[in-house]
Formats: C-alpha cells, structure tokens, sequence
C-alpha cells in the first residue's frame, strides 16, 4: 500500500444517510430488531449492526450512533426510505419516533491512528477506517476537523473506499 502523508484526509459520504430514532423506547425497540447489542449504547459511541430478516436474511447493514436523546441509523443513502418503512412495520406500539434526518455522514482518516474528538466517532469495524460524523453541513464537517492537530486535507469519498478496501 502507498504511503498517505501523516496529514488526515477529510471526506463528505454522499452515499450514506442518517435517521434520527428517539423516544422513551427507542433502545429496547432496536435492541429487539438489530445484531448488535444497543442496550448499553452511549452518546458518542457507534457499533456496527444489521437487521435481518425472520429467516436471517440480511435486510440492510448500518452503523447505530448513540446520541443524548436516542440514536442516528447510518446506512446507504440509497436504502434509507426502505429501512425507515421497515421499522415503521415493527414499530406498534413502542413509543418511539423514526424519521430521516438531513444531516451528513462524513469521514476523518489517514495512515496514523485517529484519537477520538469531541463530535466524531471511530469506526467499530477497524481503527483504521478512521473516525465518524454526522453534522447538519459541510461547513461544520470542517469545523469540527479542524479541532484535530493537523488541518485534514479534503478527499473525494473514493479515497475512502479505497482506503476501506486496503485497510
């Protein structure tokens, strides 16, 4: 693999949205539905889960990003409508609010590993995959960036992928 400067790379994810789930029941609810354990999830905290289907089929993959007042769904931008019809299904009578939120996913990564910042999350699948965010503008992705050591240098998302592929 080519050696990347020690400078991060910074870089917006078109291709991933987010939804905002909240409401008195929103951890037992995805607790019953999702792979992964969101019982115990703190704000900041990101785990990677998926939501199978009855048979065990997998639906759809996401990351859940704790939050003070309930969680974000970070999935495929593309499938988002479909994943917030499907839990609507299973929603019921839970107390709990799903909807899409317009705010942005965006990236931090670089050769050297990241310490988590104030705002951003490290992937749970590998510290090499750098930190995560999700911010309501580019202009505040930057401003956040800029709270580590070194100014990030903007990336086009196939750098990510990249990345992603070789880590």
């Amino acid at each position: 693999m080519g050696s990347m400067s020690a400078s991060p790379f910074f870089a917006a994810l078109p291709s991933r949205a987010l939804i905002s789930v909240a409401g008195p029941d929103w951890r037992d609810f995805l607790h019953n539905l999702l792979t992964n354990d969101v019982a115990a999830l703190k704000a900041g905290e990101v785990r990677f889960a998926a939501l199978l289907t009855p048979q065990g089929r997998l639906l759809f993959d996401l990351f859940v990003i704790g939050r003070e007042d309930g969680c974000w769904l970070d999935c495929q931008a593309e499938r988002r409508a479909a994943l917030i019809q499907r839990l609507s299904i299973y929603r019921l009578r839970a107390k709990v609010e799903i909807a899409a939120d317009e705010a942005g996913v965006g990236v931090l990564f670089g050769d050297a590993a990241l310490a988590p910042r104030p705002g951003w999350s490290p992937d749970p699948r590998l510290p090499a995959l750098g930190l995560r965010v999700g911010v309501r503008s580019l202009v505040a992705m930057v401003q956040l960036s800029l709270l580590i050591d070194h100014l990030p240098r903007p990336s086009p998302p196939t750098t990510y992928c990249w990345r992603r592929s070789t880590a």
